[in-house]
């Protein structure tokens, strides 16, 4: 074995540390932290935007349909999750910071970014209060959210913002429309989420 002549020192990814300081923050505002998984079927992937389906990273010799593409979303995943544990206490508060893959024009042809999503299940719509969780946890980090309107086909119209750190777009909010939690997962209380680029969020804050 040979011994190279010179050393590395090894730091903590930038984007990491961010990453932990926001589920901590998160954990403090009562939510629990899940991991999803990384791979998904087409049809669950297309429930939160049909159109990511052509950013997935299909994969080629997949041995389950629940496999067959790489999430561009973190939601749907997390949905699932609420439908495996609808025996528990409600309200039930989630939330997930991992990446997500999306094709690009990249050497590798596709790149990980780091997604923030939350959901909370109860028995009433509480977006108040996950908005509220949302703009607390980004103000801890130095950083003002603000919601514009806007309509999103997974969620109910006229219940949904956009969100923006001053004129940069970086992700939505909202009321889960009733086709993807009653009919596809069989949920039957009102579901309320949020969706971030959390790598935007961190350029941004970072500089």
């Amino acid at each position: 074995m040979t011994i190279p002549d010179f050393h590395t020192t090894g730091v903590e990814n930038h984007l990491n540390k961010f990453s932990d300081k926001i589920r901590t923050e998160m954990a403090l505002c009562g939510f629990n932290e899940v991991l999803t998984l990384t791979l998904t079927s087409i049809e669950e992937n297309s429930l939160i935007n049909n159109s990511m389906n052509g950013e997935a990273v299909k994969l080629g010799n997949f041995k389950s349909k629940d496999c067959e593409i790489v999430r561009t979303s973190l939601l749907p995943g997390m949905i699932k999750a609420i439908a495996n544990n609808l025996q528990e206490k409600l309200p039930i508060k989630i939330f997930e910071v991992s990446d997500i893959v999306k094709l690009d024009d990249s050497v590798l042809g596709a790149s990980n970014k780091r997604y923030f999503s939350g959901i909370i299940a109860a028995n009433t719509s509480l977006l108040e209060d996950l908005q509220g969780a949302l703009t607390m946890v980004m103000k801890k980090a130095g950083i003002e959210l603000t919601y514009l309107i806007s309509d999103k086909p997974h969620f109910i119209n006229n219940q949904s913002a956009d969100i923006y750190i001053g004129k940069v777009l970086i992700g939505s909010i909202g009321v889960f429309n009733s086709n993807i939690v009653n009919s596809h997962f069989n949920i039957q209380y009102p579901l309320v989420g949020f969706e971030i680029n959390l790598e935007t969020v961190y350029d941004i804050f970072s500089n």
